[in-house]
């Protein structure tokens, strides 16, 4: 069963979702049949996180939320608390951010108290982010930089590339292009240093909607096919969607019909 989580783990790292799927459920299947609850706790959460990737939110808090019930029968409050995060995180992307914050705000709570410093900056990270996205920018600066001192502190890699992503939309926000520019590259060459496919292909979709922002369609194109490709290979359902309408958009923008139509139909499937 372990053998089964690392080896899904190592290949939802590098974009192979179907396949890191099914170690993820041969896992769970001999979990359940050892009646292990700890182990069908740990492998429920990670088919959630398979089905939040693809953007079946529903299917994803359900297996978070059994997740969590399990973590309270084997006696992990960790465990639980690192569920709250992944909570949080769906209901945010489902657009319900205080119902995110909510989860957010308890699992920021138990991080900081047991000292959990990877989950503490993680929780901050998504806290700033929701801030942001409810404009109110001071309170996510404080929760993102907090974070980073975090991250960089204790060389959190993959947390200080999602800050750096956060706090480059932020400046963006604030109208602040240079330094976003500045904040989403470092992000960038970290990803390609690590080899992480799935934030890279969120560091190109957000430089792509950047550019498109600002009115350069032909840069922007270039960037968001770039993360078409990686989130179509991914099977990055919910990215996917985002990318094609922009892409739409864009093709619309250059007067390049067939192909904003061409994106608008992939969108709309």
């Amino acid at each position: 069963s372990a053998a089964a989580i690392n080896l899904g783990l190592v290949l939802k790292q590098i974009g192979r979702i179907s396949d890191a799927e099914k170690y993820f459920q041969i896992s769970y299947n001999i979990d359940r049949s050892l009646k292990d609850t700890a182990g069908m706790a740990i492998g429920l959460h990670n088919l959630a996180g398979v089905y939040h990737l693809r953007g079946e939110y529903q299917k994803a808090l359900d297996y978070f939320y059994q997740s969590g019930q399990f973590e309270q029968i084997a006696g992990n409050e960790h465990g639980l608390a690192q569920s709250w995060i992944d909570n949080g995180i769906v209901y945010s992307d489902m657009k319900q951010y205080d119902r995110g914050n909510a989860y957010f705000l308890k699992a920021l709570h138990y991080f900081e108290k047991s000292d959990d410093q990877r989950n503490y900056a993680s929780t901050l990270l998504n806290l700033g982010d929701n801030e942001r996205i409810k404009g109110r920018f001071d309170e996510a600066r404080q929760y993102i930089s907090k974070a980073m001192g975090v991250c960089k502190k204790n060389v959190f890699t993959n947390e200080l590339i999602q800050a750096y992503l956060h706090y480059s939309n932020l400046l963006l926000d604030q109208n602040q292009a240079d330094s976003a520019d500045y904040y989403l590259f470092q992000a960038m060459n970290m990803c390609v240093e690590t080899g992480n496919d799935l934030m890279a292909c969120d560091a190109m979709k957000q430089r792509g909607s950047m550019l498109a922002k600002q009115g350069k369609y032909k840069e922007s194109t270039q960037f968001l096919l770039n993360a078409f490709e990686f989130a179509a290979n991914m099977q990055y359902s919910s990215v996917l969607q985002e990318i094609a309408l922009q892409l739409s958009d864009n093709y619309a923008a250059m007067n390049q019909f067939s192909d904003a139509l061409k994106y608008q139909k992939i969108a709309t499937e």
